[in-house]
């Protein structure tokens, strides 16, 4: 009888426990901590007299010391009512077993401390639904959390697990489960998690994914980036609303046809603004040599990434996306020898520079682009289609372009970049470039520029550098270029009018030069070096500056050497390393791609030997 009068009265105490007493319990817990001068209703919340929400952030002291939670207390058990504990980004080693008697406790987030391991006690949080644990220490994961039948949200991200327990796969209710940036080499359990609209498996070592993972047709988003996938499993299929997929940094060296089902459910499921739910399929940087033409038919495809493979050719229906906007394609790095004769859509992004591409389509003729980057392949000829298409940016740099179509002149991109080919003569249609500010035509082999380019009021940088000229047209003084990147260095420029040398000084004088400097007029380049006293090995200011995201950096070798071209951001860290190979004398173009980097300051520096030269650049994006 004693036994159950105690137990009768603890409980009536539990019952009458009021916010007084709660404080008193959150006050010991912070005391316990060496924090007192952190006040409890800083932390708290409360509701209908009792104390609900319990937030321990870092606190930062006045002479700039943080603070932080380095015990959780047995305690805090007797918070009874508490439905919220957040005690992240602290640095608590480990939660206390009793944690467990918290039955009201629905949120709990303890991500960002030093914990590695999970009491088993945990199982009892019967009405917990968000469990964050992501930034911890944790080698596994007690198997009672199999127990949380009302668990939602499980985020384990960046820890160091190895295996799932069996028990994950009872927790059917799961919508939102990430562990990425742990060691996992394997989900056998995730067929049962109906439920998942969010799950992220990347940077773990899985080297397959279980065909099981088709019971997932619930999912939006799946990551599965950096891994050891070799192969998709035929069930990735049954993913009609996945409008997220990615699975780049594999070794992926095929994927099935039924890829191409992904998204097919859209349509119905949100029936009223699928278009808000873009798709994006992102299979870059893997082994792919191929890829099946089932990808053209996904609903509202936006993105595709297929760049850093070994993917020789494409079907059509992939670039056949006529009624499609705003899509972002990236194929570079392939080895590409030719697109199908089917493009069609609106491009925001195509990008297929380093392939091997011999020449373009004429369907290309139907599609519009905002970024077109064909860069660095083996393009001779254009289609007289080229001139039809939209294009805001077109990047035909390093490519083996000895002439352009009449129809060139139709273009209306505001800016043009044909460096380094072999072009020989410009069309008379140049004239017509009336929206472009930026034309680039270095490294080419032209003799003459047409009259009609002397119309184009709206260029502000024009480089014909490292060309044949012998005259300008006569009408040239009438170009207004507001830009000093503007060049006429290195072509034979010898004898021209006084008002042709007046008005290339009053480019050049912005610089500091004379541009008749840097004219081959019948002396070798040595001569002309030891004349005016300048080094033979140099360094050429990156075009265009400011530049958003590829720019193109020459260079010029007295006799063949080893350079290793580098660039460094503002703090001096190495960003990118893009030659480091012997060169032949001469000049040299290349491009950087600095697409992953954030605006800024950039440090680009061309070494050999005893010789250095130094540019700065800026990525504005």
């Amino acid at each position: 009888m004693k036994t159950i009068a105690a137990i009768l009265l603890y409980a009536s105490l539990l019952f009458s426990q009021t916010y007084s007493d709660d404080s008193l319990i959150v006050r010991g817990i912070l005391d316990s901590n060496a924090l007192p001068f952190i006040t409890v209703s800083s932390v708290t919340v409360a509701s209908g007299g009792r104390i609900t929400s319990l937030h321990v952030e870092p606190f930062l002291g006045v002479r700039g010391r943080y603070f932080y939670l380095e015990t959780l207390p047995a305690s805090v058990s007797n918070l009874t009512a508490l439905e919220t504990l957040y005690v992240a980004s602290n640095s608590l080693t480990s939660l206390p077993p009793s944690i467990g008697s918290l039955s009201n406790l629905r949120t709990l987030k303890a991500g960002s401390n030093q914990m590695s391991s999970l009491p088993e006690e945990m199982g009892n949080l019967g009405n917990l639904e968000v469990l964050d644990v992501s930034n911890n220490i944790l080698t596994s994961l007690p198997a009672s959390i199999g127990r949380l039948g009302n668990l939602t949200s499980l985020n384990l991200a960046t820890n160091l697990l190895t295996v799932f327990p069996d028990s994950l796969g009872r927790l059917t209710g799961l919508t939102f489960l990430d562990a990425s940036y742990n060691r996992l080499t394997g989900v056998p359990m995730i067929g049962h998690l109906r439920n998942l609209i969010y799950l992220n498996l990347s940077y773990n070592q899985i080297a397959a994914l279980p065909e099981a993972i088709g019971n997932c047709d619930s999912l939006h988003k799946l990551f599965l980036q950096h891994n050891s996938l070799t192969s998709l499993p035929l069930g990735i299929g049954n993913l009609g609303v996945l409008y997220e997929f990615q699975a780049s940094f594999n070794q992926l060296s095929a994927v099935p046809d039924t890829l191409g089902n992904i998204a097919s459910k859209m349509r119905t499921v949100h029936r009223y603004d699928w278009w808000s739910y873009p798709t994006l399929l992102y299979l870059d940087h893997n082994q792919l040599t191929s890829v099946p033409a089932s990808l053209g038919k996904i609903s509202a495809l936006r993105g595709l990434r297929l760049n850093h493979n070994l993917i020789t050719s494409l079907p059509g229906a992939i670039v056949n996306q006529t009624g499609n906007s705003n899509l972002i394609f990236e194929l570079q790095h392939n080895q590409l020898t030719s697109l199908p004769d089917s493009m069609g859509g609106s491009f925001f992004y195509f990008w297929i520079q380093d392939n091997q591409l011999t020449t373009l389509p004429p369907s290309i003729g139907r599609c519009g682009f905002y970024d077109f980057f064909a860069f660095n392949n083996q393009i001779a000829s254009l289609p007289d289609s080229f001139g039809n298409m939209s294009v805001h940016a077109l990047y035909l740099q390093q490519n083996r372009l000895s002439d352009l179509p009449e129809s060139f002149g139709n273009i209306r991109a505001g800016t043009i970049d044909l460096s380094n080919n072999l072009l020989t003569s410009l069309p008379q249609s140049t004239g017509n470039l009336v929206h472009t500010g930026y034309l680039y035509l270095t490294g080419n082999r032209l003799t003459s520029l047409p009259d009609t380019i002397c119309g184009l009021d709206t260029l502000k940088w024009f480089r014909v550098d490292y060309n044949q000229l012998t005259d300008l047209p006569d009408s040239i003084t009438k170009l207004t270029l507001s830009s000093p990147m503007s060049s006429f260095d290195c072509n034979m420029l010898c004898d021209i009018t006084p008002a042709k040398t007046l008005w290339l000084n009053s480019i050049d004088d912005k610089w500091g030069r004379t541009w008749s400097q840097t004219q081959d007029c019948g002396v070798t380049h040595a001569e002309q070096d030891a004349a005016r006293g300048v080094p033979e090995f140099a360094l050429l200011q990156n075009t265009p500056n400011p530049f958003n995201p590829v720019t193109s950096m020459g260079f010029t070798l007295p006799a063949p050497m080893h350079v290793k071209l580098e660039v460094f951001s503002i703090d001096g860290t190495l960003v990118d390393v893009l030659i480091d190979a012997q060169r032949a004398a001469g000049h040299h173009l290349t491009s950087w791609d600095a697409r992953t980097l954030h605006s800024g300051v950039y440090y680009y520096r061309l070494s050999s030997g005893k010789y250095t030269a130094v540019k700065k650049c800026l990525l504005v994006k």
